[in-house]
């Protein structure tokens, strides 16, 4: 218990100044949204697989049912020195927590009222073309240490947005027609948030790069939009891809978004590649099987 009180003691410090409040048209008084309770102690964080230089954070909160009130303080990236609603934990350098208070000016987005009775968490880590996130929810509690508290709800794992897998594909020109699958996504889901993801976007880019994990690099009009009811299955829609005006050796890269009641992430999934001027997508997985030329006997009549 010791230790436990101690670390929260120097957490208090971290997140102390993403706390404090400024002026703000949508919440007038303190609301404090946090992963650490200062009156109990307690404290969670959440958990991924990806560290390591140009790791970013990016989140997604808001009122289900009501108002989105990210506002423009989501993004994170310690080497840039960001302030964000989403920061590296004390744990670990794969432990991130959760700190912000609504009454902050850069919260609220475009948002006429201040969020009440739930808030939601949509929480993205992005590093080395991957992106893994989670959702979580919690109840207002006025009179507790933190108004919108996520310290008990354990130390939950991220995981991946799925990426998408091209089945099939044919070629009309420049014009390329698909079928794109994507895998469940409902395992990144707590506190009962599955119900609030309604489906999946298939956003494109065409690029010699890869274009990243921000949603707004990728074209727009975009893709289908894939109904999935809290993300549980597989779902899957056909995909037209338009490669007119690219070298042999452009790509489209395709990549998933994630969509909720209160709109779409701000982060997209790991990419997958169509080769423009070529036959063949990427194939799931990422990896092209190489068969190797049948080897000839030194004697054969091949041989000589």
């Amino acid at each position: 218990m010791t230790k436990r009180i101690v670390f929260g003691a120097a957490l208090a410090l971290v997140v102390v100044g993403l706390m404090a409040p400024n002026a703000s048209a949508i919440c007038g008084n303190s609301k404090s949204v946090s992963t650490y309770n200062p009156s109990t102690f307690a404290y969670s964080y959440w958990h991924t697989t990806l560290s390591g230089p140009g790791t970013t954070l990016v989140a997604k909160i808001w009122q289900p049912g009501g108002p989105d009130v990210t506002g423009t303080c989501n993004t994170r990236n310690n080497a840039n020195g960001d302030r964000g609603i989403l920061y590296f934990s004390l744990a670990g350098p794969q432990e991130i927590g959760l700190s912000v208070n609504l009454a902050d000016g850069c919260v609220g987005g475009t948002a006429a009222t201040c969020a009440n009775g739930q808030l939601a968490v949509m929480a993205t880590v992005n590093q080395g073309g991957k992106t893994e996130f989670l959702t979580t929810q919690a109840a207002e509690t006025p009179a507790g240490g933190t108004v919108f508290d996520f310290s008990t709800f354990g130390n939950h794992p991220l995981v991946a947005i799925p990426r998408p897998r091209v089945l099939n594909q044919s070629k009309a020109g420049n014009i390329y027609t698909a079928n794109v699958a994507l895998d469940a996504a409902n395992a990144g889901a707590y506190e009962g948030t599955s119900g609030l993801i309604t489906g999946y976007n298939i956003l494109s880019k065409l690029s010699d790069t890869d274009p990243g994990r921000l949603a707004t690099a990728y074209d727009t009009p975009q893709g289908p939009t894939i109904n999935s009811s809290g993300g549980a299955g597989v779902a899957s829609a056909p995909l037209t891809v338009d490669c007119t005006g690219t070298a042999a050796q452009g790509r489209r890269w395709i990549v998933t978004q994630l969509v909720t009641a209160n709109g779409p992430s701000p982060t997209v999934s790991e990419a997958t590649q169509f080769a423009c001027g070529g036959s063949l997508a990427e194939p799931p997985g990422g990896k092209y099987k190489i068969v190797p030329k049948p080897k000839v006997a030194p004697n054969s009549k091949k041989a000589n």
